[in-house]
Protein backbone atom coordinates (compact mmCIF):
# COMPACT_ATOMS: atom_id res chain seq x y z
CA UNK A 1 0.00 0.00 0.00
CA UNK A 2 1.25 3.49 -0.86
CA UNK A 3 1.87 5.93 2.02
CA UNK A 4 0.44 9.46 1.93
CA UNK A 5 1.89 12.23 4.08
CA UNK A 6 0.81 15.82 4.56
CA UNK A 7 3.96 17.52 5.75
CA UNK A 8 5.24 15.14 8.43
CA UNK A 9 1.78 13.74 9.24
CA UNK A 10 0.56 10.42 7.87
CA UNK A 11 -2.82 10.56 6.13
CA UNK A 12 -4.86 7.40 6.73
CA UNK A 13 -8.21 8.66 5.40
CA UNK A 14 -9.64 11.65 3.58
CA UNK A 15 -10.96 12.97 6.91
CA UNK A 16 -7.34 13.72 7.88
CA UNK A 17 -7.18 16.15 4.96
CA UNK A 18 -9.92 18.29 6.50
CA UNK A 19 -7.85 19.82 9.31
CA UNK A 20 -8.80 20.18 12.96
CA UNK A 21 -10.87 23.35 13.08
CA UNK A 22 -14.52 23.52 14.12
CA UNK A 23 -15.87 23.57 10.56
CA UNK A 24 -13.63 20.66 9.55
CA UNK A 25 -15.02 18.49 12.36
CA UNK A 26 -18.57 19.50 11.44
CA UNK A 27 -18.15 18.82 7.71
CA UNK A 28 -16.78 15.36 8.49
CA UNK A 29 -19.71 14.69 10.80
CA UNK A 30 -22.22 15.77 8.16
CA UNK A 31 -20.62 13.46 5.61
CA UNK A 32 -20.62 10.38 7.84
CA UNK A 33 -24.22 11.09 8.94
CA UNK A 34 -25.23 11.10 5.28
CA UNK A 35 -23.38 7.87 4.50
CA UNK A 36 -24.10 5.77 7.60
CA UNK A 37 -27.76 5.16 8.37
CA UNK A 38 -27.01 3.18 11.56
CA UNK A 39 -25.05 6.12 12.96
CA UNK A 40 -27.71 8.67 11.97
CA UNK A 41 -30.42 6.52 13.58
CA UNK A 42 -28.52 6.21 16.88
CA UNK A 43 -27.78 9.95 17.01
CA UNK A 44 -31.45 10.79 16.42
CA UNK A 45 -32.50 8.18 19.00
CA UNK A 46 -30.18 9.78 21.56
CA UNK A 47 -31.80 13.16 20.89
CA UNK A 48 -35.30 11.59 21.30
CA UNK A 49 -36.26 11.45 17.62
CA UNK A 50 -37.26 7.81 17.82
CA UNK A 51 -39.93 7.40 15.13
CA UNK A 52 -37.87 8.47 12.13
CA UNK A 53 -37.48 6.46 8.93
CA UNK A 54 -33.84 7.22 8.05
CA UNK A 55 -34.49 6.65 4.35
CA UNK A 56 -36.43 9.94 4.23
CA UNK A 57 -33.69 12.04 5.88
CA UNK A 58 -31.27 14.44 4.22
CA UNK A 59 -28.26 16.27 5.69
CA UNK A 60 -27.50 19.94 4.95
CA UNK A 61 -24.21 21.66 5.81
CA UNK A 62 -23.84 25.46 6.09
CA UNK A 63 -27.48 25.96 5.12
CA UNK A 64 -28.28 29.62 4.40
CA UNK A 65 -31.71 30.95 5.31
CA UNK A 66 -33.23 34.30 4.34
CA UNK A 67 -35.16 34.58 7.61
CA UNK A 68 -32.05 35.15 9.71
CA UNK A 69 -29.44 35.73 6.98
CA UNK A 70 -27.17 33.15 8.60
CA UNK A 71 -25.60 29.76 8.01
CA UNK A 72 -26.38 26.78 10.25
CA UNK A 73 -23.73 24.12 10.93
CA UNK A 74 -25.81 20.99 10.29
CA UNK A 75 -29.49 20.58 9.47
CA UNK A 76 -31.30 17.26 9.33
CA UNK A 77 -34.46 17.31 7.20
CA UNK A 78 -37.17 14.66 7.24
CA UNK A 79 -39.65 14.17 4.41
CA UNK A 80 -38.81 17.59 3.01
CA UNK A 81 -39.18 19.45 6.33
CA UNK A 82 -36.55 20.73 8.71
CA UNK A 83 -36.33 18.29 11.64
CA UNK A 84 -33.26 19.39 13.59
CA UNK A 85 -30.54 22.04 13.60
CA UNK A 86 -27.19 21.14 15.18
CA UNK A 87 -24.94 24.00 16.27
CA UNK A 88 -21.43 22.60 16.76
CA UNK A 89 -18.61 24.04 18.89
CA UNK A 90 -15.06 22.87 19.48
CA UNK A 91 -13.77 22.92 23.06
CA UNK A 92 -15.82 23.72 26.17
CA UNK A 93 -17.63 26.46 24.29
CA UNK A 94 -21.36 26.96 24.03
CA UNK A 95 -23.16 29.17 21.50
CA UNK A 96 -24.73 32.34 22.81
CA UNK A 97 -28.45 32.54 23.52
CA UNK A 98 -28.91 35.03 20.67
CA UNK A 99 -27.08 32.74 18.25
CA UNK A 100 -29.50 29.91 19.00
CA UNK A 101 -32.60 32.09 19.14
CA UNK A 102 -32.13 33.28 15.57
CA UNK A 103 -32.67 29.71 14.32
CA UNK A 104 -36.19 29.55 15.78
CA UNK A 105 -37.55 31.51 12.83
CA UNK A 106 -36.52 28.70 10.49
CA UNK A 107 -39.21 26.45 11.94
CA UNK A 108 -42.27 28.07 10.34
CA UNK A 109 -44.48 24.98 10.24
CA UNK A 110 -46.69 24.85 13.34
CA UNK A 111 -46.29 21.08 13.42
CA UNK A 112 -42.54 21.38 13.91
CA UNK A 113 -41.59 22.79 17.31
CA UNK A 114 -38.13 24.36 16.95
CA UNK A 115 -35.64 21.56 17.54
CA UNK A 116 -32.10 22.82 18.06
CA UNK A 117 -29.23 20.76 19.47
CA UNK A 118 -25.84 21.95 20.67
CA UNK A 119 -22.72 19.84 20.12
CA UNK A 120 -19.76 20.72 22.34
CA UNK A 121 -16.94 19.17 24.36
CA UNK A 122 -18.30 20.40 27.69
CA UNK A 123 -19.96 18.10 30.22
CA UNK A 124 -23.71 17.51 30.43
CA UNK A 125 -23.73 19.20 33.84
CA UNK A 126 -22.09 22.35 32.51
CA UNK A 127 -24.48 22.42 29.54
CA UNK A 128 -27.51 22.02 31.81
CA UNK A 129 -26.40 25.02 33.87
CA UNK A 130 -25.66 27.25 30.91
CA UNK A 131 -28.11 26.26 28.17
CA UNK A 132 -31.81 27.03 28.05
CA UNK A 133 -33.63 23.77 28.77
CA UNK A 134 -35.53 23.97 25.48
CA UNK A 135 -32.31 23.17 23.61
CA UNK A 136 -30.95 19.66 23.22
CA UNK A 137 -27.33 18.80 24.01
CA UNK A 138 -24.82 16.14 22.99
CA UNK A 139 -21.11 16.12 23.73
CA UNK A 140 -18.40 15.23 21.23
CA UNK A 141 -17.35 12.48 23.64
CA UNK A 142 -20.86 10.99 23.57
CA UNK A 143 -20.90 11.29 19.80
CA UNK A 144 -17.61 9.40 19.72
CA UNK A 145 -19.09 6.56 21.78
CA UNK A 146 -22.10 6.41 19.42
CA UNK A 147 -19.68 6.21 16.50
CA UNK A 148 -17.95 3.21 18.05
CA UNK A 149 -21.26 1.53 18.87
CA UNK A 150 -22.52 2.13 15.32
CA UNK A 151 -19.64 0.09 13.91
CA UNK A 152 -21.00 -2.96 15.70
CA UNK A 153 -24.62 -2.28 14.73
CA UNK A 154 -24.13 -1.53 11.03
CA UNK A 155 -24.46 -4.44 8.61
CA UNK A 156 -22.69 -2.57 5.81
CA UNK A 157 -18.93 -2.95 5.31
CA UNK A 158 -18.80 0.42 3.56
CA UNK A 159 -20.57 2.09 6.49
CA UNK A 160 -18.21 0.42 8.94
CA UNK A 161 -15.24 1.80 7.02
CA UNK A 162 -16.65 5.34 7.09
CA UNK A 163 -17.40 5.06 10.82
CA UNK A 164 -13.95 3.69 11.61
CA UNK A 165 -12.14 6.37 9.63
CA UNK A 166 -14.17 9.25 11.08
CA UNK A 167 -13.79 7.94 14.64
CA UNK A 168 -10.02 7.76 14.13
CA UNK A 169 -9.99 11.32 12.84
CA UNK A 170 -12.26 12.59 15.60
CA UNK A 171 -10.16 11.02 18.34
CA UNK A 172 -7.24 13.14 17.15
CA UNK A 173 -9.02 16.48 17.41
CA UNK A 174 -11.16 16.21 20.53
CA UNK A 175 -9.99 15.99 24.10
CA UNK A 176 -9.37 12.24 24.02
CA UNK A 177 -6.26 13.07 21.97
CA UNK A 178 -4.81 14.93 24.96
CA UNK A 179 -3.88 11.56 26.51
CA UNK A 180 -1.17 11.21 23.87
CA UNK A 181 0.34 14.65 24.43
CA UNK A 182 3.69 14.92 26.20
CA UNK A 183 3.48 18.71 26.47
CA UNK A 184 3.54 20.17 29.96
CA UNK A 185 1.99 23.53 30.84
CA UNK A 186 4.36 25.21 33.31
CA UNK A 187 2.87 27.89 35.59
CA UNK A 188 4.08 29.85 38.59
CA UNK A 189 2.42 29.54 42.01
CA UNK A 190 2.00 32.27 44.58
CA UNK A 191 2.36 31.89 48.32
CA UNK A 192 -0.47 34.38 48.86
CA UNK A 193 -3.84 33.30 50.18
CA UNK A 194 -6.67 32.69 47.72
CA UNK A 195 -9.59 35.12 48.07
CA UNK A 196 -12.18 33.62 50.41
CA UNK A 197 -9.81 30.99 51.73
CA UNK A 198 -7.24 30.39 54.46
CA UNK A 199 -5.20 28.36 51.95
CA UNK A 200 -2.50 29.71 49.64
CA UNK A 201 -2.28 28.99 45.94
CA UNK A 202 0.63 26.67 46.71
CA UNK A 203 -1.44 24.77 49.29
CA UNK A 204 -4.34 24.31 46.85
CA UNK A 205 -1.88 22.27 44.76
CA UNK A 206 0.23 20.57 47.43
CA UNK A 207 -2.48 19.85 50.01
CA UNK A 208 -5.67 19.50 47.96
CA UNK A 209 -4.19 18.39 44.61
CA UNK A 210 -6.23 20.90 42.60
CA UNK A 211 -5.43 23.87 40.38
CA UNK A 212 -7.69 26.41 38.69
CA UNK A 213 -7.26 29.11 36.08
CA UNK A 214 -9.54 31.55 34.21
CA UNK A 215 -11.53 29.94 31.41
CA UNK A 216 -12.39 31.62 28.12
CA UNK A 217 -11.13 34.96 29.35
CA UNK A 218 -8.14 35.50 27.07
CA UNK A 219 -4.87 36.42 28.70
CA UNK A 220 -3.03 33.51 27.12
CA UNK A 221 -4.67 30.81 29.24
CA UNK A 222 -5.33 27.56 27.32
CA UNK A 223 -8.83 26.90 26.01
CA UNK A 224 -8.40 23.17 26.66
CA UNK A 225 -7.11 21.27 29.68
CA UNK A 226 -3.44 20.30 29.41
CA UNK A 227 -2.46 16.67 29.74
CA UNK A 228 0.32 17.59 32.16
CA UNK A 229 0.86 20.67 34.31
CA UNK A 230 3.98 21.73 36.22
CA UNK A 231 4.42 24.25 39.00
CA UNK A 232 7.33 26.54 39.78
CA UNK A 233 7.99 28.80 42.74
CA UNK A 234 11.01 29.87 44.79
CA UNK A 235 12.88 30.21 41.50
CA UNK A 236 12.71 26.55 40.44
CA UNK A 237 10.53 23.72 39.17
CA UNK A 238 8.74 21.96 42.04
CA UNK A 239 6.55 19.24 40.54
CA UNK A 240 4.86 17.86 37.41
CA UNK A 241 1.37 16.35 37.53
CA UNK A 242 -0.82 14.33 35.20
CA UNK A 243 -4.24 16.00 34.86
CA UNK A 244 -6.55 13.11 35.69
CA UNK A 245 -9.82 15.03 35.43
CA UNK A 246 -11.02 18.53 34.59
CA UNK A 247 -14.23 20.56 34.67
CA UNK A 248 -15.44 24.10 34.05
CA UNK A 249 -17.30 25.80 36.91
CA UNK A 250 -18.67 29.26 37.65
CA UNK A 251 -17.68 29.72 41.32
CA UNK A 252 -14.61 28.69 43.29
CA UNK A 253 -16.84 27.71 46.23
CA UNK A 254 -18.47 25.19 43.90
CA UNK A 255 -15.12 23.74 42.81
CA UNK A 256 -13.54 23.64 46.26
CA UNK A 257 -16.35 23.56 48.85
CA UNK A 258 -15.14 24.01 52.40
CA UNK A 259 -11.80 25.31 51.16
CA UNK A 260 -12.85 28.46 49.30
CA UNK A 261 -15.90 30.50 50.34
CA UNK A 262 -15.72 33.05 47.51
CA UNK A 263 -19.13 33.08 45.77
CA UNK A 264 -18.25 35.70 43.17
CA UNK A 265 -18.79 34.60 39.57
CA UNK A 266 -15.46 33.41 38.18
CA UNK A 267 -15.63 31.10 35.18
CA UNK A 268 -12.66 28.81 35.57
CA UNK A 269 -11.25 25.43 34.62
CA UNK A 270 -10.58 23.18 37.60
CA UNK A 271 -7.86 20.55 37.23
CA UNK A 272 -7.70 17.43 39.40
CA UNK A 273 -4.04 16.52 39.75
CA UNK A 274 -2.39 13.13 39.83
CA UNK A 275 0.58 12.04 41.92
CA UNK A 276 3.40 14.60 41.65
CA UNK A 277 6.51 13.83 39.63
CA UNK A 278 9.39 15.39 41.57
CA UNK A 279 12.52 16.32 39.54
CA UNK A 280 15.63 14.41 40.66
CA UNK A 281 17.74 17.55 40.31
CA UNK A 282 17.28 21.28 40.75
CA UNK A 283 15.77 22.88 37.66
CA UNK A 284 15.91 26.67 37.90
CA UNK A 285 13.49 29.01 36.12
CA UNK A 286 16.15 30.52 33.89
CA UNK A 287 15.01 34.00 32.96
CA UNK A 288 11.28 33.48 32.46
CA UNK A 289 9.47 36.53 33.82
CA UNK A 290 7.78 36.21 37.19
CA UNK A 291 4.27 35.14 36.12
CA UNK A 292 5.25 33.67 32.76
CA UNK A 293 3.58 30.48 31.57
CA UNK A 294 5.28 28.21 29.03
CA UNK A 295 4.85 24.85 27.29
CA UNK A 296 7.59 22.22 27.45
CA UNK A 297 7.92 18.60 26.38
CA UNK A 298 8.07 16.46 29.51
CA UNK A 299 11.44 14.88 28.71
CA UNK A 300 13.08 18.27 28.15
CA UNK A 301 11.65 19.56 31.41
CA UNK A 302 13.21 16.66 33.35
CA UNK A 303 16.60 16.72 31.64
CA UNK A 304 17.41 20.40 30.99
CA UNK A 305 19.03 22.62 33.63
CA UNK A 306 16.39 25.38 33.38
CA UNK A 307 12.75 25.70 32.40
CA UNK A 308 13.71 28.32 29.82
CA UNK A 309 16.12 25.87 28.19
CA UNK A 310 13.40 23.18 28.14
CA UNK A 311 10.97 25.62 26.53
CA UNK A 312 13.45 26.62 23.82
CA UNK A 313 14.35 23.00 23.02
CA UNK A 314 10.66 22.04 22.86
CA UNK A 315 9.89 24.95 20.53
CA UNK A 316 12.81 23.96 18.34
CA UNK A 317 11.51 20.39 18.02
CA UNK A 318 8.02 21.59 17.17
CA UNK A 319 9.31 23.95 14.49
Amino acid sequence: MQILKLGSDSITSFYDLLGNKENNMTFGLGFVLSKCSAFLKLVLDYLDFTDIDIEYCSIHLQHFDETDRGFSDIEIWYKGKRLLIIEAKKGWNLPSHSQLEKYNSRFTNAENYPSIAVLSECSNEYAMRNLDQKYLFISWQKLFSILKHSQGVSASTLEKNHLHEYSQYLSKVIKMDREHSNLVYVVSLSGEKVNGSESTYIEIVTKYHKYFFPYNSGGGWPAEAPNYIAFRYDGKLQSIHKVVKFEVNEKLSQSLPGIIKDNDSFLHMLLHLGVPIIPNKEIRTGGIFRNGRVWCMIDTLLTCDTIAEARDLSNSRIE
